[in-house]
């Protein structure tokens, strides 16, 4: 017994003479970490994959069984390019995200990278090798690091870098045109606290500091024992949480962690609330032996504003810049020509000889409500491209006939006579989550007109054929895609 407890300390007089030693290095930045956070920074949560699948991915369907779910302006969109994105998503977005959804960011993905395209932006070969570096550095990974995680993903290092020139591209188009974020003013950091107070609740919270011995170390229980003993006596925690701890992740912060209750495994926690402060703990958990000293205990409470403030005014940049974004995109959506094949149920594109099956009646299909007259908007300019078959208006084309000129709404009256008109024999499918949807909702909404709209949400409407967001059935007709205030009106023929 004298033998074990004399090693013991020997042990843990050798940690001490270890400060000038190296520590344990850092744990590496996953590569799927840095692929997320690129597309995060991106805004495009569903563009991961693009480049890794552009090259295997043919321009039209031919992999067996695939379909085309949407062209963009002739670029096609497949059920097996969707199916890969999404399955490339983590866990977490694909548990919240519909692949809907993770469509509806593909083509808009597709809008900004074939504008910026026309608009000559471009990423260089050196562009995207600083890019790649600062990643590499980042992760504190090597060449061979990356080829070996991309190759768990069957994905080359030129794939990737592809990847990081379409990110380049989609970022200095964003640059280019979104205004500067407005700062919020004083009022609205206010308003956003006073409406939001329960987010500022802060729990009751604890602050710890503690040294891991993994259990699979040699005499790990006997270290661990003697580190408790010796920062008793008076030793200095940190030195042994850079020299001794294998909890890598808190050797910079002296073995630092803040936290609340249910954050922590069982036998910590409990020690770390019941613990006074200054006192010191050797307890045993799934993951080791640690010796927690506690250094303090802050009661429950809630933010003042001046404590708020910084996260809200984050939130409400944040908000403004998703706005804003949403913006660019419906602008792009308006000027393109998006195709949903009718063989997937939705005529994207409509010819003078197309024939258009009606939809089931409305009250089978999904949850309809009418929506609360609010007030009057002004319209939103219609906007026209030329097609081989005729003239494109949002989503349908129209036969070339005769030119016709474009009503302009003089007025909240005449807006409301036009959007009256169209109500009258026209239905509305969409999402909650579609910015387009909102939209089309606010503007019935806002010039006081009820509209029939069917709320799709998990899938309700995929019996009657409904597989875009918003569509719209007007006269037994389908027009996917967000529509202007004329271009509804001629779908109507008001």
């Amino acid at each position: 017994m004298a033998k074990k407890k004399a090693r013991s300390k020997s042990r843990a007089q050798t940690a001490r003479r270890r400060a000038s030693e190296s520590a344990m290095p850092a744990q590496k930045t996953p590569l799927w970490a840095i692929i997320v956070a690129i597309i995060l920074f991106a805004g495009l949560i569903a563009g991961i994959g693009y480049e890794l699948t552009r090259d295997r991915a043919p321009e039209q369907a031919t992999v067996t069984g695939d379909s085309v779910l949407v062209t963009v302006n002739g670029q096609a969109i497949t059920q097996s390019r969707l199916d890969f994105h999404y399955q490339l998503l983590p866990e977490r977005y694909r548990t919240t995200l519909s692949k809907e959804e993770v469509l509806e960011e593909l083509i808009a993905e597709e809008l900004i990278i074939q504008a910026a395209t026309q608009e000559g932006i471009v990423a260089s070969p050196e562009d995207v090798h600083a890019r790649v570096q600062s990643i590499l550095a980042q992760g504190d990974l090597s060449l061979s690091d990356l080829e070996e995680n991309l190759a768990g993903f069957n994905v080359t290092v030129e794939q990737f870098e592809g990847l990081i020139s379409r990110q380049i591209v989609l970022e200095r188009y964003r640059t280019a045109h979104l205004s500067q974020t407005p700062e919020p003013t004083a009022d609205e950091i206010a308003a956003r606290y006073a409406e939001r107070l329960a987010e500022y609740a802060v729990p009751e919270q604890v602050t710890v500091r503690h040294v891991l011995i993994r259990s699979d170390r040699e005499d790990a229980a006997l270290l661990s024992k003697a580190i408790y003993d010796d920062v008793r006596a008076g030793a200095d925690l940190c030195a042994y949480v850079m020299n001794e701890s294998d909890d890598v992740g808190s050797k910079t912060t002296c073995g630092e962690y803040v936290f609340g209750r249910g954050q922590m495994v069982p036998e910590f926690e409990d020690a770390a609330f019941s613990m006074e402060d200054g006192d010191l703990r050797l307890i045993q958990t799934q993951y080791g032996y640690h010796v927690i000293g506690r250094v303090s205990l802050s009661p429950a409470r809630t933010l003042s504003l001046d404590e708020a403030r910084e996260g809200i005014v984050t939130q409400l940049r944040a908000e403004s810049a998703s706005g804003a974004y949403r913006d660019l995109v419906a602008d792009l959506r308006l000027k393109a020509v998006i195709v949903y094949p009718a063989s997937e149920g939705v005529t994207g594109m409509i010819g003078a000889a197309d024939v258009v099956e009606p939809v089931a009646p409305v009250e089978t299909v999904g949850a309809v409500e009418e929506i609360t007259p609010v007030a009057p908007v002004e319209p939103v300019a219609p906007v026209e491209a030329q097609g081989s078959g005729g003239t494109r208006v949002g989503a349908r084309i129209i036969a070339r006939e005769e030119p016709v000129e474009p009503v302009v709404a003089a007025d909240a009256s005449d807006i409301a006579a036009v959007l009256s008109c169209v109500a009258r024999d026209a239905t509305l499918y969409g999402t909650q989550w579609s910015s387009d949807t909102r939209a089309a909702r606010e503007l019935f909404s806002d010039a006081g007109v009820a509209l029939t709209y069917v709320q799709c949400d998990g899938g309700a409407c995929a019996d009657a054929g409904i597989s875009a967001y918003p569509t719209w059935v007007i006269g037994g007709e389908r027009f996917a895609g967000r529509l202007s205030l004329e271009q509804l009106r001629r779908a109507a023929g008001c």
